[in-house]
């Protein structure tokens, strides 16, 4: 999950924020895991706008591709943190495919796997290459850049 302190709360006009929304200048990550960026296009009005939400697990990225706004999806990647294999510097992971285990041959609780734009599989919370043990099915395909 992501943490924040009042302290880094930006004011925001009324009148120019949806209601109940409250700005951050700053976050900071409750685990050190991978979490993911998407990105959304989308029409305020005849105006394509692209808008870009930050999902702190795998669980939410599969409860995200599973709403209404999985449609509007144009780039997915996996921020992943120093500490799996990248030296000192954080990596970010395009996405091309995510693929659930089969839920009627495995739990829920079991990691997405996650296809890199490189076609490279990797388990979605350790960025290990999964275990493959029960059929893959696709919860979304994006177009090559």
């Amino acid at each position: 999950m992501f943490v924040t302190s009042p302290q880094f709360e930006q004011p925001m006009p009324l009148g120019l924020v949806p209601p109940g929304s409250r700005f951050w200048r700053a976050l900071e990550l409750s685990l050190n895991v991978p979490w993911f960026i998407v990105a959304l296009r989308q029409h305020l009005g005849d105006a394509p706008v692209l808008r870009n939400i930050f999902l702190s697990t795998d669980a939410d990225l599969r409860a995200f591709l599973e709403s209404d706004l999985a449609a509007s999806v144009v780039s997915l990647g996996a921020l992943v943190p120093p500490n799996y294999g990248h030296k000192r510097q954080w990596k970010l992971q395009g996405i091309r495919r995510v693929w659930e285990r089969d839920p009627a041959r495995a739990p829920r609780h079991e990691p997405l796997v996650i296809e890199s734009k490189e076609g490279r599989l990797f388990d979605a919370m350790t960025m290990l290459k999964p275990k493959l043990d029960v059929e893959l099915q696709l919860l979304i395909e994006l177009p090559v850049d």
